[in-house]
This record gives structure tokens, sequence and C-alpha cells, in this order.
């Protein structure tokens, strides 16, 4: 999936997202940028696999987009997650993809019924809300000093067009927080991350 302008979610669906984002960092026990979405795949059991695998093992793809998609298959009374991405992708952005498709499964976009499902691009909008929190926490990368997309891109291990994205989120966070100092969330975040070396930007 591509990093792109979100459409409007409301705070309260925002702070929903931020929730289920540190829930899920917390359980998977990642504290540190960039990321490690291969420890929570592992934690959670799901299984993140290349298109061409898929194709080449029979794997049924239902709707496949060009970047992933989500397959789920029940197995011995529970759910199975396959997360299914486009192995020709310049790695930075099947990172994306991985966290975009993790957002979907975390917050319950696959177990929605037909008749309570929103619109597709509400769902992808809060799937790409979920990954940025994910993968570049706002607090967090705002302590770590990363203001600028270089940095954002180094640090937490995304694309340039992502890190351009969470830019211009870093000057809207700085002017609130100038104003009204760390939200709840704020400072959910700066707690579950430690603050090593590894989360520090060499001057």
């Amino acid at each position: 999936m591509r990093a792109a302008p979100e459409l409007r979610i409301s705070g309260r669906r925002r702070n929903e997202i931020k929730k289920a984002v540190v829930a899920l960092l917390r359980e998977c026990g990642v504290n540190t940028l960039p990321v490690c979405l291969q420890k929570i795949t592992e934690k959670k059991q799901w299984i993140p696999v290349e298109y061409a695998v898929a194709r080449r093992s029979g794997l049924e793809i239902p709707s496949p987009s060009e970047d992933g998609c989500t397959i789920v298959r029940e197995a011995e009374n529970t759910r199975e997650y396959i997360i299914l991405y486009n192995e020709r992708d310049p790695r930075r952005r099947i990172r994306w993809t991985l966290a975009h498709e993790i957002g979907h499964i975390a917050l319950g976009h696959l177990e929605l019924r037909p008749g309570d499902r929103p619109e597709k691009r509400v769902l992808e909008a809060e799937a790409n809300y979920f990954a940025k929190n994910l993968l570049a926490p706002m607090a967090v990368i705002a302590r770590a000093g990363a203001m600028d997309r270089e940095t954002i891109a180094s640090l937490c291990d995304i694309s340039m067009e992502a890190a351009a994205y969470r830019e211009k989120d870093c000057l809207r966070h700085k002017q609130y927080f100038k104003t009204y100092g760390y939200t709840f969330w704020d400072r959910q975040f700066l707690e579950t991350f430690e603050f090593g070396k590894q989360n520090k930007v060499k001057k």
C-alpha cells in the first residue's frame, strides 16, 4: 500500500486506532525504532507471503491489490491470517504494505459483515492511519529529534514518500505541543518505546 493523504477520520476513531497500535506494540514487546514487523507477525502468528510464492503454491487470491492484501482462512476453530505482498516493491514500501495489512487485521476490518462494513476508502484510511502510527509514532520521532523527511525515513525505515507525509504531521504536532503539551496518547507511545541509542538521532 502507498502512503497517501488521508480521508478525514474523527478524533474519537483516531484515538481508538492509536489505542490498538499501542496495545499491539506492548503485546509483541516492540519498543524500539525501526519497528520490527517480523516480531509482530511471529508473535501473532500472522503469515507474510510473497505474491509469487502464493501463486506458485496455488493459493487462491480473491481480490489482490497491486501492493498487498490479506486472506483469512478457517483452521481448527481459529482464524489464520495470510498477508500477501508484492515482492517486486522496494523494501521500505513493503514495510508500509505489511503495516497497513496488520492494521486491517488489528482493527477488525476483516471480521466485519458486508452490511456493517464502511466504504472501502474509510477502511483504507484507517489502515493507513494505523500504519503511520505503528511505523512512525509522532511523539516518539519528535522526542528522538526526527523532524525532517530524510531523518524520519532513516529512523523509521520508511519510504521517502511516507516520511514526507509524516514531516507535515510533525509541523502540526509541533505547534499543538507548544500550546497544549503532550496528549494522553503521546504519553502512551513514549512509555511504550525505550529511548536507547538506537532511538536517538545522531548529531
